[in-house]
C-alpha cells in the first residue's frame, strides 16, 4: 500500500470515529429539558435600578406574566444558562468538613436563580424542595445543590439540612442550608 492509500484509510477511520462520537453526543442528557424551551438574556440598567434589591420585584412580575402566557408552564431566571460556557466560581466552606492541608476553601460553580427556574428548565428535584416564596434575603439563605456536589461533599449522607458557607455572600448568618438536591 502506498502512502496516499494509507493516509486515505487513516482519514476515513478518523472521520468514521468522529461521526460515531457526534451521534453518541446527540443522546447525552444535558441535565435539563431542551425541547419546547424559550430563553433570552435580559439586563436591567439605569438610575432606577442601582441595587440588586431594586431588580427583584420587576423580575418577579415578569416571571408571573410569562407564566400566564398560553402554553407556558413555568418561568424563572438564572445568572447564566447551562452550557453557556459561563462559570461563576465562588469559594465555599462546608460545615464539619476538615480542609485538606493548605486548603482554605473549595470552589463551586454558583448560579443565582429566581422564580420557577428549575421547573421551567425541566431539572428534576431528587430530594428536598425547590425554592419558594419564603426563601428571600430577609431569612437564612437556602441553597439547592446538584447530585454531583451532594455526593462529593456528603458521600453516603442525606444532604438536606447540611450547611455551607458561600464566602462572598453578604448575609446576616454565616451558613446557608441545603434545602434541595436536583439532578446533575
Amino acid at each position: 500500500m502506498d502512502f496516499g492509500t494509507r493516509l486515505s484509510v487513516v482519514l476515513l477511520i478518523g472521520a468514521g470515529l468522529l461521526i460515531r462520537s457526534f451521534a453518541s453526543l446527540q443522546n447525552v442528557q444535558p441535565g435539563f429539558e431542551p425541547r419546547d424551551m424559550l430563553t433570552f438574556e435580559l439586563t436591567m440598567t439605569g438610575r432606577k435600578v442601582q441595587r440588586q434589591t431594586d431588580c427583584s420585584e420587576p423580575y418577579k412580575q415578569l416571571w408571573e406574566r410569562l407564566e400566564r402566557l398560553p402554553g407556558a408552564s413555568a418561568a424563572g431566571g438564572v445568572t447564566s444558562l447551562p452550557l453557556s460556557q459561563a462559570f461563576a466560581w465562588t469559594p465555599i466552606t462546608v460545615e464539619g468538613r476538615t480542609p485538606l492541608p493548605g486548603e482554605k476553601f473549595l470552589n463551586a460553580d454558583e448560579r443565582l436563580v429566581g422564580g420557577h427556574y428549575f421547573e421551567a428548565m425541566g431539572i428534576p428535584l431528587r430530594r428536598g424542595r425547590f425554592f419558594n416564596e419564603q426563601d428571600d434575603t430577609t431569612k437564612p439563605v437556602a441553597v439547592i445543590v446538584d447530585e454531583y456536589m451532594a455526593r462529593l461533599l456528603w458521600p453516603g449522607q442525606d444532604p438536606i439540612g447540611k450547611r455551607i458557607h458561600i464566602v462572598e455572600l453578604k448575609s446576616a448568618g454565616p451558613w446557608q442550608t441545603v434545602v434541595g438536591v436536583v439532578a446533575a
